[in-house]
């Protein structure tokens, strides 16, 4: 090597976990669930939409004491956005490293540390860029940036959601992605009775409004309804159930609130809607 030459060495910019305070709603997806989650193999959950199945899964590491890496999928994403890209940072060419490589690397620097990565809309990614990262879900558990392989020890969790097949935008998990997870479906009403205080009777009001907007009215809904419902003194505006309902769905279109308000009104006839929302 003479004088003019030099050493070349990556210079890489590693993104960190979640800071407290991301995401700090109260986990919904049920305990029973959540407790399969496991270094082996990745494990993705389906729901209908909005019903807090990321913010569980971060919650839960966070009451578990994991750091957390949260990866948003969507369908113009490419192999690159998962493991890094190149970039510019004032003179200097530098590896911008993406969610996923960035967990990996923690995971490796930190061995003390169980670390828990999640795909948001799994299934958003596009069936050819999810096969060329299916290393990130098997026993394998590596994945390769510029300066060669990062393997990763039985402290980093995979994990993913999806919204229900039925009712999802995105692609169908192909045979061998699936041979690779373990996939748990989660029903409605399953996850509405983990919601706070949420009572059997009105479960089933709630539990047919998302059936019948297939995930329209969700669990947001019912949250905002809370702030509605509860009293001055724990913050709220001390409203009835049924006053509540109608300030929240004003954000649908004609159509949709005349099939809630039906269902609404249906249910109050046969004494199902009468409970507070907590």
């Amino acid at each position: 090597m003479t004088g003019e030459e030099k050493e070349l060495k990556t210079k890489y910019v590693w993104r960190k976990p979640l800071k407290v305070g991301d995401g700090t709603e109260k986990p919904i997806v049920p305990e029973k669930h959540l407790s399969i989650l496991n270094p082996f193999f990745a494990v993705v959950y389906s729901a209908p939409a909005g019903m807090g199945k990321t913010s569980s899964l971060i919650n839960y590491g966070r009451e578990n004491d994991m750091d957390v890496f949260l990866q948003e999928c969507s369908t113009d994403m490419i192999k690159e956005d998962f493991i890094g890209q190149w970039t510019l940072e004032g003179n200097d060419t530098v590896f911008l490293a993406g969610e996923v490589s960035s967990a990996f690397h923690w995971a490796n620097e930190h061995p003390d540390r169980t670390v828990l990565l999640i795909f948001d809309e799994i299934n958003l990614i596009q069936p050819a860029v999810l096969k060329g990262i299916g290393s990130v879900f098997d026993d394998r558990k590596y994945i390769n940036v510029p300066d060669g392989r990062i393997i990763v020890g039985d402290n980093l969790i995979i994990s993913g959601t999806m919204n229900s097949e039925e009712n999802s935008a995105g692609y169908l998990l192909d045979v061998s992605f699936r041979s690779r997870v373990i996939m748990v479906n989660i029903s409605i009403p399953e996850m509405i009775s983990s919601y706070h205080n949420v009572g059997i009777k009105l479960i089933k009001v709630i539990t047919n409004m998302m059936e019948k907007t297939k995930g329209k009215f969700s669990l947001r809904e019912v949250g905002q309804m809370g702030y509605f419902t509860a009293s001055k003194e724990d913050g709220g505006k001390g409203l009835s159930s049924s006053e509540a309902f109608q300030y929240v769905i004003q954000k649908y279109d004609y159509e949709d609130r005349k099939q809630l308000e039906e269902i609404w009104n249906m249910s109050q006839v046969m004494g199902e809607g009468d409970e507070e929302v907590d």
